[in-house]
């Protein structure tokens, strides 16, 4: 019965980690300068993408949280194998139709992780964590927190890629094996 590495509902209704929560807010000024799209669109890829997740019976709601806390997990020594209970967050958009604002709030429930034992012993893993303010007793919520921080904003950029038709193409463009490509991987 244990929620331990597995994508269950025992994440969310016993947890056993950090719980987390995250928020933005972007002007449709900031959307249109950095992100290349209105807030609006970005509201609307938002929806779609909860919507889709409803339909298809994901645990939570978001985009590429697993990405970040693939990454994260690996260089700060965190056991890797809890990636498949991590990433059940789920992303909540609010459009303000009159100031034209979207706010953003993600929600772990549950992030499983540590900056004491185990992995996080390794010197590489160390410094991972010095580096993010995160070392030793007392830096595990920071962890979460920034784990939170940097999942929304991959949450907003690959959003914005899709609310300005850039996504397909950069993945086109960027692609590791592209066809004709002679190179081995």
């Amino acid at each position: 019965m244990a929620p331990d590495k597995k994508p269950s509902w025992g994440v969310v209704s016993s947890p056993r980690g950090i719980q987390v929560v995250t928020w933005a807010t972007l002007s449709d000024t900031v959307c249109r300068t950095v992100l290349r799209c209105t807030a609006e669109s970005l509201y609307h890829v938002f929806r779609a993408m909860q919507e889709g997740g409803i339909r298809n019976g994901q645990f939570g709601s978001n985009i590429n949280v697993a990405n970040v806390i693939t990454g994260i997990f690996i260089a700060t020594g965190q056991d890797a194998a809890s990636v498949a209970e991590g990433p059940w967050a789920h992303v909540t958009p609010e459009y303000d139709f009159e100031s034209r604002q979207l706010k953003l709030t993600l929600y772990f429930p549950s992030l499983p992780v540590g900056t004491v034992g185990g992995g996080t012993a390794y010197d590489t893993q160390q410094e991972a964590l010095g580096i993010m303010g995160c070392k030793g007793t007392g830096g595990k919520s920071r962890l979460a927190g920034l784990i939170a921080t940097f999942s929304l904003a991959l949450d907003i950029s690959t959003a914005a890629a899709v609310a300005n038709n850039t996504f397909s193409k950069s993945h086109e463009q960027l692609a590791r094996a592209k066809q004709g490509n002679d190179s081995k991987i």
